[in-house]
């Protein structure tokens, strides 16, 4: 073919034709290449003519578009109805043939009732402006796709981009993950609920055009919310962290709002973590806000440290507060005896808070393995429940015996001075000493909450329900009492006056609403069998008789009662229990341990 060609053109030549004629733009070959196309045009018009009188034949004289459309679909003078057919909305349509040629088909003489239609080539497909029918957009939680529908691209391009409602235009992205069965699809940086715009931009030789759609990714609500814990206990000035885990994974929305029903109590911050103020409960509460409204809920109990170590055994002196920040020492080896019991001589009573958490108010009571008992006797100031500051001092006190009312005679930062009280009563030592500065450095001291008993190997009990040790000599009573613990936590002694002083005063402050028939204040038990206790207090009294002179120089403490008060009175002795009115029985007089923190 190639040979015919040249060869025209070369006889073309000698003729005196010169070559642009021949091959230029209005030269030979160009015009016969447009006769041709007018050819093909013409026949695929034709074809189009063709299938319109069967239409109008078949429908007796009146024009069916969409019969027509479907008949040159199957005649397959156009590729596909819906990508090759353009509604121009004025009562034409633009047809794209197989060919490429595009065809305009006007009805006649209205859209509504047609009769007939006029078919008028308008131009070829690539050598117009493309035209977007329209952008099908789909989305899931996390993506969106977009597929374009254009007529008359020809060898033209499509591209995709996109952007959140809200950005400008500056923001578009292109889409670049694009098939041509499904379109483009975007899946990094899709957040579910939120509206997009994708731009659809289609370009060929002849012009650019671009048109936009809107589509909101979808938005996956909260199906369940829960918590970690639905109960939780915490002490004051601790926190605890809460978690909180939303269903289903893909959820568009996970963020939550955590409450607390009493921050006073307790507050929990926006990561879920609890920290305890106060003593008391609460619900904390964890709520979405994706507007699906699921909550979770946890109840909380607040504690105090001394609380939260009920029924533990300490390897060490360990430092807790009570409900109202409180201070109290547990030594090594003991545990702090929780509320209750059964049997009114061991059981334990906290009633200052009203809810049985321990509170030094009430005496708090610890136990070692033995299950020796003693009771807390707090020093300096004191915090209520009602905000007010109580103030127990460390001193020798006098009381009136008939009522009871306190005096201080001798406050224990001046345990130094000799001071005589009632004339005869003194108290000094090293033992005394140590005591003190140890109850002042630790807020306090342990008073035995039961009269010594005899166990085995003359070792001290201090329980419920046991005899009380008598028949005892002072100077005996001294060396159990000392001989029972002497360790690096915890020191014994028998009680000396500061002791007993300190913890009538401490009784008389809080503990009279709640004696029992067996005399139990402050969870402290004075036997009624027993009238008379020794302590290290001596005494410089002394009387005279036929037989020669006596030094008292012993002294027994013992608790007197009444309907509203209690109190202690002192009795000289010798160490024998013999004084100016005869003998006190040995067997009516026994001892109290004392116990303070190294």
């Amino acid at each position: 073919m190639l040979v015919v060609v040249v060869t025209i053109v070369v006889l073309l030549i000698l003729a005196g034709i010169t070559i642009t004629y021949v091959i230029g733009d209005n030269g030979i070959f160009k015009r016969a290449a447009e006769v041709n196309e007018k050819a093909d045009i013409a026949k695929w018009q034709e074809r189009l003519e063709t299938a319109k009188m069967l239409v109008i034949i078949e429908e007796l004289g009146k024009f069916n578009p969409d019969k027509y459309f479907k008949y040159i679909e199957e005649l397959e003078i156009i590729e596909d109805k819906e990508t090759d057919i353009v509604d121009n909305g004025n009562r034409t349509y633009d047809v794209t043939t197989k060919s490429g040629y595009i065809f305009e088909i006007e009805l006649i003489p209205n859209k509504e009732e047609p009769r007939d239609a006029k078919i008028e080539y308008i131009g070829q497909a690539g050598k117009i402006a493309p035209i977007i029918k329209k952008i099908e957009v789909s989305a899931t939680s996390t993506s969106i796709t977009a597929k374009a529908i254009v007529i008359k691209l020809g060898n033209g391009t499509i591209e995709y981009y996109y952007k959140q409602k809200t950005e400008n235009d500056s923001a578009y992205k292109q889409i670049t993950n694009v098939n041509e069965q499904t379109g483009a699809t975007q899946e990094t940086g899709i957040t579910g609920g939120t509206e997009y715009i994708i731009k659809v931009v289609a370009k060929n030789e002849a012009g650019e055009v671009e048109k936009t759609a809107e589509i909101t990714a979808t938005k996956v609500f909260v199906e369940s919310i829960t918590l970690n814990k639905t109960a939780e206990i915490v002490t004051i000035g601790k926190t605890e962290t809460l978690i909180a885990t939303v269903k289903p994974d893909n959820s568009t929305n996970k963020s939550v709002i955590w409450t607390s029903s009493n921050p006073d109590i307790a507050t929990v911050s926006n990561t879920g973590e609890i920290k305890a103020k106060s003593v008391g409960n609460i619900t904390i509460t964890v709520t979405t806000t994706d507007g699906s409204n699921k909550t979770a809920m946890c109840n909380v109990t607040v504690k105090s440290e001394l609380e939260s170590i009920v029924g533990e055994i300490q390897t060490s002196n360990r430092i807790v507060t009570d409900n109202y920040g409180n201070k109290v020492t547990i030594p090594a080896g003991f545990k702090v005896v929780a509320n209750g019991g059964t049997e009114d001589t061991s059981k334990v009573d906290y009633t200052y808070s009203g809810d049985g958490s321990p509170c030094v108010q009430d005496g708090i009571v610890i136990e070692d393995g033995a299950r020796n008992q003693f009771v807390w006797i707090p020093v300096g100031n004191i915090k209520n429940k009602d905000n007010t500051i109580a103030t127990i001092t460390l001193g020798r006190y006098t009381f009136d015996s008939t009522n009871g009312t306190q005096k201080l005679e001798q406050n224990a930062d001046n345990y130094m001075d000799v001071v005589t009280i009632g004339s005869y009563y003194e108290e000094s030592g090293a033992n005394v000493k140590e005591f003190i500065s140890k109850t002042k450095e630790n807020g306090g001291y342990y008073f035995a909450r039961y009269e010594a008993s005899q166990g085995s190997n003359n070792q001290i009990k201090s329980q419920a329900n046991l005899a009380a040790w008598t028949d005892i000599t002072k100077t005996n009573a001294v060396k159990a009492a000392r001989e029972m613990y002497n360790s690096s936590c915890v020191e014994s002694d028998l009680m000396n006056s500061y002791s007993w002083d300190t913890a009538i005063a401490f009784i008389q402050k809080y503990s009279m609403n709640t004696r029992t028939a067996q005399n139990k204040i402050c969870n402290i038990h004075f036997r009624s069998s027993v009238s008379y206790e020794w302590n290290t207090e001596f005494s410089t009294y002394s009387f005279s008789t036929i037989s020669g002179s006596h030094n008292l120089d012993c002294v027994l403490r013992t608790p007197n009662f009444n309907s509203s008060n209690v109190w202690s009175n002192r009795y000289s002795v010798t160490s024998e229990g013999y004084c100016n009115s005869g003998t006190i029985a040995l067997n009516t007089v026994s001892f109290r341990l004392l116990c303070y923190l190294k």
